[in-house]
Parts: C-alpha cells; structure tokens; sequence
C-alpha cells in the first residue's frame, strides 16, 4: 500500500508541475525554464522517466498479477538512478556552484530533492530491485550515458567555449575541455555506483525479509 502511495504521488505530482508556468515568486520564475524547452535538463528528463516508472508500476501492480515482471523491476532501478543521480548532482555540484536557494525554490524543491527522496525510499523499502541479477544494475548508467552523449555533441557541434551557459548550462567546461571526456566517463560511472547502491539496498533488505 504504501509503495503504491508513493508511486502514485510520483505519477502525478511531477508531470503536475512540470506543466504548472510558474511556481514560486521573484528568483524562482526567472530561473525555471518551462515546457519543451526545460527537456534539455536531465534533472526534468529523469523526473520524467520516475514519473512514467511510477505509473507503469502502479497500472501492473492494480492488474494483480501477483509477482511484477522483471522489465518493471528494471525500469523502477533505471528511473531510480537517475534522479538520484539529480539530487546528488545538485548537492556535490550545482548547490555549491548556483546557491542552495535557487535549487530548492519552488518547482525545484520537488524536481531536485522531494521526488528523489521518495523514489529511493520506494526502491529500496518497497520495490523488489533486489531481486534482480547483477548485470541489471548496468542498465542503471543509461540514462546518464544517453544524456552525457548529446550533451557532448551539443557542446562540439557549436563549438562552446568556456563560461557560454546556452549549451553548457552545467558548466562542465570549466575544468577545461580537454577534461570533458574524463568528467563524463566519471559521471557514467557515478551513475552506475548509485545503481548498485540501490540494488544493494533493496538486496539486503529482501535477505532479511
């Protein structure tokens, strides 16, 4: 019950706001950046991705099939992942470099913190990630390598230079680019440790239950 609670929250809160124009006041509005444009943000895209996780879960569960497929399962770690990668991004990362403020002011609040939090609690508490084979967990870094790609052909396709924020808006260039291929590769491998951070949650729960 609780499970199907917190994925129901998740299905419908995050396409909610997504879609609200504004949320918050003054800074807020002009640091949200709304509709198709704001797809260009991984935060936005993994939010997304946990959002339609969380509903495809609740629609099988409600079928009552008893034990849930194993492309759910998977879906539920991937989507996991992701916005986990969000908070954890915004806590070593964006916090320190854009102010605590603008990252947990209005939409942002749920996007960077509320909605991870949930979701890790559902993955490990409720989810049976844990029952998955090792090799699942690999799919936990696809999201951020699929991001991490486009990302990077964005910033060689127009040539970004230092300090342009229209194309590097996580300011990656800053350690240089030269470094952007090691940023990336840590990224990737970040994205997969938090995978198999959650799958080792879920797993050792699953073994004491």
């Amino acid at each position: 019950m609780a499970s199907t609670i917190i994925n129901a929250v998740l299905a419908i809160v995050t396409p909610v706001l997504w879609l609200m124009p504004y949320v918050g006041d003054g800074d807020a509005k002009r640091l949200t950046v709304h509709g198709l444009r704001s797809l260009k943000y991984f935060t936005v895209l993994s939010n997304l991705l946990s959002a339609t996780a969380s509903l495809l879960y609740v629609l099988v569960s409600a079928a009552g099939h008893g034990v849930l497929p194993v492309w759910v399962l998977v879906l539920k770690l991937v989507a996991t992942s992701a916005v986990t990668l969000t908070l954890m991004t915004v806590l070593v990362l964006l916090g320190p470099q854009f102010g605590w403020k603008s990252m947990f002011e209005g939409t942002s609040l749920w996007m960077h913190l509320l909605s991870p939090l949930l979701a890790i609690v559902d993955c490990v508490l409720f989810v049976p990630v844990g029952t998955l084979p090792f090799g699942a967990t690999f799919a936990a870094a696809a999201p951020c390598v699929l991001y991490g790609i486009w990302y990077l052909m964005q910033i060689l396709r127009h040539d970004v230079q230092e300090g342009d924020k229209t194309y590097d808006f996580y300011g990656f260039l800053r350690w240089g680019r030269g470094r952007i291929p090691l940023v990336m590769c840590g990224m990737f491998a970040g994205s997969w440790v938090l995978g198999l951070a959650l799958w080792l949650g879920s797993r050792t729960l699953c073994l004491v239950a």
